[in-house]
């Protein structure tokens, strides 16, 4: 509708209009303004990443600026708070100033940068400069200023008695120290004694239990009241190195394990096998040989067997239980 009301300029008009004219001879003689180039290798370079102009210079400068002062000057992400768990207040405490001593290191960024810190190499650190310390558990960032450390703490769980010399073990089977004047008998209720009847020696440092056998030990000794029916009395083992165990409960009765078993199934069918003795027949066993994969072996007082008796061969009497006793 409106465009049939709108009269269309004549292109003869138009051409005999002196302002037309001008703009189209302006046109025609129009040329793109030539880019300067950089004259110094310096400034080619940067003109080839982005930073010809000197508003990108401005730019770059203040990000780069600002990139080192979270990375390097006191802020808002240096750590301010170290929380340790696990272990005792002087473990605790000990922790804490070694963590703090590895967070002064720049490697080559600022450690004590909550942001750049590297867990991996805190965990290193702590554990080479730390006797005390067993296993770093976490290591956890709390933005913007708290660490976190969980530790399991290497503490003294086993007295190993060589003849006269008893010698203090941690939890992961290092000899920690030899203990001076301490009877068997007025041992900690809460470290296990294990005693070594082939007359091997032992050293401050040495690994005396190889991996596995103090968790062996430790799952013997919370399980065997209710699968044996009594508390352990002391451990025995011929050589470091030997499979055999010998553990002696309360009540009397001998156990042999296998280290190389699996506790909790050895376990399990030790209790099967003891369930069907009440308590005064279970005073006529002398030992139990649990060695033997999905079956056990009893050895009753008075028997042949008892004399035969020794860690590396045991001659005992089958009970009557079933072979395929559950895993």
């Amino acid at each position: 509708m409106f465009s049939r009301n709108k009269k269309k300029i004549n292109s003869r008009v138009r051409f005999q209009s002196s302002r037309f004219r001008y703009q189209l001879k302006q046109a025609r003689g129009y040329k793109r303004p030539s880019r300067s180039l950089p004259e110094t290798d310096f400034g080619i370079l940067l003109a080839k990443i982005g930073l010809g102009s000197w508003q990108a210079r401005f730019f770059s400068l203040v990000v780069l600026l600002f990139l080192v002062y979270i990375a390097y000057i006191p802020n808002f992400l240096f750590i301010k708070h170290i929380n340790v768990t696990g272990g005792d207040q002087t473990a605790r405490s000990s922790l804490e100033a070694s963590i703090n001593s590895f967070l002064e290191k720049n490697l080559p960024l600022p450690q004590k940068n909550l942001a750049l810190l590297s867990k991996n190499r805190l965990k290193e650190y702590l554990l080479k400069n730390n006797s005390h310390v067993l296993k770093i558990n976490s290591v956890d960032k709390q933005f913007p200023s708290t660490l976190n450390v969980e530790i399991t703490p290497r503490v003294d769980e086993f007295i190993i008695q060589n003849g006269t010399s008893e010698y203090s073990v941690s939890n992961d089977g290092l000899v920690t120290g030899e203990v001076y004047g301490t009877a068997s008998a007025s041992l900690p209720t809460a470290l296990g004694l294990i005693k070594l009847s082939g007359g091997e020696s032992l050293a401050w440092g040495q690994q005396a239990l190889t991996e596995g056998k103090p968790e062996f030990l430790n799952k013997l000794r919370k399980r065997l009241p209710e699968a044996g029916r009594s508390a352990v009395d002391y451990y025995e083992i011929e050589k470091l190195a030997t499979p055999d165990l010998a553990v002696y409960l309360k009540n009397g009765l001998k156990v042999l394990f296998d280290f190389t078993s699996n506790s909790d199934k050895t376990l399990d069918r030790l209790k099967l096998l003891l369930s069907q003795f009440s308590d005064s027949d279970l005073k006529r066993l002398f030992y139990a040989d649990m060695r033997f994969e999905d079956r056990g072996y009893l050895c009753y007082k008075g028997t042949p067997c008892v004399k035969d008796i020794n860690l590396s061969n045991a001659s005992a009497m089958p009970t009557s239980t079933p072979d395929n006793l559950p895993n």
